[in-house]
């Protein structure tokens, strides 16, 4: 049965089927554009103030569960308005089991690429190197002609026709050894590939870089000297968001921890007054990371509060279900509701976050199961009478009166207040 939520005010049903975030996915209900910030006024203070600080490293981080706090969420608001910065970069990435530290590296590349930022960043590098040699073949004029034709990336640059050069590959020569020159931390054979590679196939250049090797270099190596090319591009600063770092980190075995943490460690130290990474940690992977095989890492970067904000359960006694549910309702809204969170009564609201001991993610999809219920069945509100009538369907279980009257209990002590 198709259910119709218009009788309710809304478009849909808000609250998500699975909670799981992607801030890729078109779907607002879990790509993070719905949030509430009522609820989490002092952690976003908290990370507002470390990522302003540029704390090597901040930790978003739950002190119960696992899963369903909001880490997710509160890293991803602060990456929408970072991301839309001038001069600055901020690549998102979900990290995934048994990624290494190198593999952080290529994916962080990856989004650069992608993004169109070690494109743009080239095009800078070329016009400060062209007003300062003063050649009759490589004008600035001429490479402002060939990036206001080629705004994006082409897969093949026909050069010629706007540059004068005949042989990339000396320019490219040249161009390294000016590179290295500006930042002697920038090796030239990277200085040579980096240019090389945007002024004959732009489009391409992740997939030669991953095939690229340079004696005495690896992949965090590679992914410092590119980090160096962008800020000699004209990038500023890179805010580097590890979402789901616990699933990096908990199948690492006790023997591989300590190259893990070293990994981590030379990334960190690679970042240095050039970019941050924001990571979430769950319990389980915070206790990993006290064993002393992790000591590079939280030697340099400890879970310590300088580094850390704490993300909590919704508060049993307070309003903070209601006004987590009330964003969602309201970014479905048709029209003007009889009240706030029609067609769930707020006793519900608060009785689903009850049963769900707070569990953000878990009370969002009980919600939701409590309205698709409702509205295939026609009911009229979703009041704590019909939660009764329907227990199972609505709340997963048969009631328990132990819970009823310890929910009750509160809701009263709520009232007083």
């Amino acid at each position: 049965m198709i259910e119709n939520y218009h009788k309710y005010l809304l478009e849909g049903n808000p609250f998500p089927e699975a909670a799981t975030l992607d801030p890729n996915s078109p779907d607002r209900k879990t790509n993070g554009q719905i949030f509430c910030e009522e609820i989490v006024r002092d952690e976003l203070k908290a990370i507002t103030e470390k990522i302003e600080g540029k704390v090597n490293v901040v930790y978003v981080a739950g002190l119960e569960f696992d899963k369903g706090l909001g880490k997710s969420a509160l890293v991803v608001h602060q990456w929408r308005g970072l991301k839309e910065r001038d001069l600055i970069t901020a690549p998102y990435m979900r990290c995934r089991s048994r990624q290494k530290p190198a593999d952080f590296c290529d994916t962080l590349v990856k989004a650069w690429s992608d993004q169109h930022h070690v494109w743009r960043a080239f095009g800078n590098i070329v016009s400060k190197f062209a007003s300062e040699q003063s050649s009759p073949s490589l004008t600035k004029q001429s490479v402002e002609l060939l990036l206001k034709t080629y705004p994006n990336p082409p897969v093949n640059l026909p050069f010629v026709r706007y540059l004068h050069v005949t042989r990339p590959e000396t320019l490219a020569k040249s161009l390294g050894d000016w590179i290295h020159a500006k930042d002697p931390q920038l090796q030239s054979k990277y200085g040579r590939f980096f240019v090389e590679q945007n002024l004959t196939h732009p489009a391409e250049f992740f997939d030669n870089y991953l095939r690229m090797k340079i004696p005495g270099m690896d992949r965090i190596d590679l992914y410092k000297n590119t980090m160096l090319c962008l800020n000699l591009g004209g990038y500023q600063y890179h805010y580097l968001f590890l979402d789901q770092f616990e699933d990096a980190v908990m199948p690492v075995s006790p023997n591989g921890m300590a190259d893990f943490c070293l990994g981590m460690r030379r990334i960190i130290e690679a970042n240095q007054d050039l970019a941050m990474m924001i990571v979430t940690l769950h319990p389980d992977s915070e206790t990993k990371l006290d064993l002393p095989a992790a000591a590079d890492l939280v030697r340099i970067a400890p879970t310590d509060n300088y580094h850390r904000v704490d993300m909590l359960a919704l508060e049993a006694e307070g309003d903070d279900a209601i006004a987590l549910a009330t964003a969602y309702l309201d970014s479905y809204r048709l029209g003007k509701p009889p009240y706030r969170t029609f067609p769930l009564e707020e006793g519900v609201i608060r009785y689903a976050g009850f049963l769900e001991g707070g569990n953000i993610r878990r009370t969002l999809q009980r919600l939701n199961v409590c309205l698709r219920v409702a509205a295939s069945r026609s009911a009229p509100e979703v009041t704590m009478d019909y939660v009764a009538a329907n227990h199972r369907e609505l709340m997963g279980t048969e009631p328990q009166s132990e819970l009823l009257t310890k929910f009750n209990a509160s809701a009263k002590s709520q009232n007083k207040a």
